[in-house]
């Protein structure tokens, strides 16, 4: 008996490991393969298409709608400018990033170093050429340690710590169990160990580490200006020092285009594509249609199209889009609007200008003429240089001139342009929010807005390169998946019963009363209290109940982020008429 007991219980044992590892490779701990879901994500940039991408990997059946405003890319923009593809917006990503090569792996888009046959460069000080790349590797680092002294090889070893630091979050991406989706940004920062170094600013970090004063205001001065558009006593250490990408074969970029990795993505996950398309809020649906009518889904989008208003129902959203810059309506946890208001004082404004030229002007460069023209120029400050970079981005075929690329805070004016270069032609102007200030800060955007409501594009206040709206991307499905247990039953809202009658006063000696039996007991009473009623004497009804302390709710992530106290709540009768809903500041 026991050895048959024994065989019964293993039996079982088996059954039940086979139903679990059924249940691990069908989803159901990351996401049901099976679930239909209809999902909104506002914004096609890498963020977006990253987000559709996870989606689909981990809902099959899912209706994923993608709503854009403009076009597919976002900040990554890819033009042909005198017959090539040219990079106007997010141009490179690091060697190291596993997501953006894993991308181009799947969707079989080949990659190059940018720099690949382009000459040297140089750092411009407004008036000179204060530092010259040289032609052999022995001769440029000799001129490295004759200027700078040892603070390039001890920022190269800085690098390489916090890459090393950054490729941690990996792990916590790919392999929630390590670590759980995180709903902040400092808790992530503060887990790979770079929340210090973004807490100040570069030109002080570096100016601790005893790091030359030339170096910082030459070398890494330009290196940043040309990334983000910012100085070094501007951007946050975290983000300049992985922006630091140095080495022949760190830089890669797509052959063809970054646009085509953002449109693969999409293409790849199926979405249902809604171009020109302005969302205008995203609202929680009344909880009483959700449940008189259940195809209805709990979250609204309004959006305006062709110049008409619409709306789309859906389960989540995801909001892979600049909210400062969107100026979209939302929700949070306590059923609090939010009219976020486009403000686009907290991101730079970033001016590109593409020309064609025979050369640089030597006489406005102060360059020999024996010497070759740098195909890249960096500069140190706007007091001294009307722009930020300069790079030479082609040769044009079957001419004697080639094609370059300006970056600048202001726009370059004709007279500007005659000034810089010799017999330019083709000039193409664009202009757009790059990217956010980088200064340090304690307040970071939260990754979940509100139930099935999540942010994964506030990740680059902190660090706007593409790998991290990618890794941000994955977090925020990571943290939907973890949160659908919690969401909330829609049920029918609880209302107040309508108090009983009070009990019949007792008859009066003088009063006539019917003959006595049951029926006639109950007539001579209900005829008394009607008569009570009526008359307005209600001195035997119950005492009216006290007003009920409408409970104080939990700090919302709205407070949080704005630092004010949330409104003492007002003290409400059953008869008081509901409060409207709030508006409040959501600057960060």
């Amino acid at each position: 008996k026991l050895q048959f007991l024994y065989f019964i219980a293993m039996i079982q044992y088996v059954v039940l490991l086979l139903s679990l590892l059924h249940g691990v490779s069908s989803g159901w701990m990351f996401g049901s393969a099976e679930e239909e879901l209809t999902v909104a994500v506002v914004g096609a940039g890498i963020g977006g298409a990253s987000t559709a991408h996870f989606l689909r990997q981990q809902y099959p059946n899912a209706t994923i709608i993608v709503f854009e405003k403009e076009r597919a890319g976002g900040r990554i923009r890819s033009d042909i400018f005198e017959g090539t593809t040219v990079e106007v917006g997010g141009s490179t990503w690091h060697s190291n990033h596993q997501f953006m090569n894993s991308f181009c792996n799947l969707l079989n888009i080949e990659t190059k170093d940018p720099r690949d046959g382009r000459g040297n460069y140089g750092i411009w000080n407004g008036k000179d050429m204060v530092f010259r790349q040289a032609s052999s590797s022995f001769s440029m680092v000799f001129s490295m340690i004759k200027r700078y002294g040892l603070s390039p090889l001890y920022c190269q070893s800085l690098v390489a710590e916090v890459v090393d630091s950054f490729n941690e979050i990996y792990e916590i991406v790919n392999d929630p169990s390590t670590f759980p989706p995180w709903e902040s940004i400092e808790s992530v920062l503060r887990h790979i160990h770079l929340y210090d170094l973004s807490q100040d600013t570069m030109k002080a970090i570096l100016r601790d580490r005893g790091f030359t004063a030339a170096f910082i205001d030459e070398m890494i001065e330009g290196i940043l200006r040309n990334n983000f558009g910012q100085s070094t006593s501007e951007v946050n250490g975290m983000a300049a020092l992985l922006s630091l990408k140095s080495g022949a074969d760190d830089l890669r970029t797509a052959v063809g285009g970054n646009t085509a990795i953002v449109t693969g993505l999409l293409d790849k996950a199926t979405v249902e594509m809604e171009q020109e398309a302005r969302v205008s809020s995203i609202l929680n649906n009344d909880p009483e249609m959700l449940v008189t009518k259940p195809d209805l889904k709990p979250i609204m989008i309004t959006y305006e199209q062709h110049g008409k208003i619409l709306k789309k129902d859906v389960d989540v959203a995801f909001i892979a889009a600049p909210l400062d810059l969107a100026g979209i309506e939302v929700f949070s946890d306590h059923r609090r609007r939010k009219k976020a208001e486009a403000d686009a004082s907290k991101y730079i404004l970033l001016h590109v200008t593409m020309l064609a030229a025979n050369s640089l002007s030597p006489h406005y460069f102060r360059l020999l003429r024996a010497d070759s023209d740098p195909s890249y120029i960096l500069t140190m400050n706007e007091e001294v240089a009307i722009f930020n970079s300069l790079a030479v981005t082609h040769a044009i075929p079957d001419q004697s001139q080639r094609a370059y690329r300006v970056l600048s805070r202001e726009p370059l004016s004709e007279e500007d342009l005659d000034k810089m270069f010799v017999n330019k032609t083709s000039i193409v102007r664009h202009s757009w929010h790059a990217y956010p200030s980088l200064k340090p800060t304690v307040r970071y955007p939260p990754v979940r807005l509100g139930e099935r409501l999540y942010h994964p594009a506030g990740i680059e206040h902190a660090l706007p390169l593409m790998e991290a709206a990618v890794v941000s991307a994955r977090n925020a499905v990571n943290l939907m998946i973890a949160d659908r247990s919690n969401w909330k039953a829609f049920e029918p809202p609880v209302r107040a019963e309508p108090p009983p009658p009070p009990p019949p006063p007792p008859p009066s000696p003088e009063e006539t009363v019917l003959e006595s039996s049951p029926e006639s007991d109950g007539l001579n009473a209900a005829a008394d209290w009607a008569s009570s009623w009526f008359s307005g004497d209600k001195s035997d009804q119950e005492e009216e109940e006290p007003a009920v302390e409408v409970e104080k709710p939990e700090p919302s992530i709205w407070s949080f982020l704005t630092g004010e106290d949330e409104p003492e709540p007002e003290v409400q009768t059953e008869e008081d008429p509901p409060q409207s809903d709030t508006w409040f500041d959501l600057g960060w």
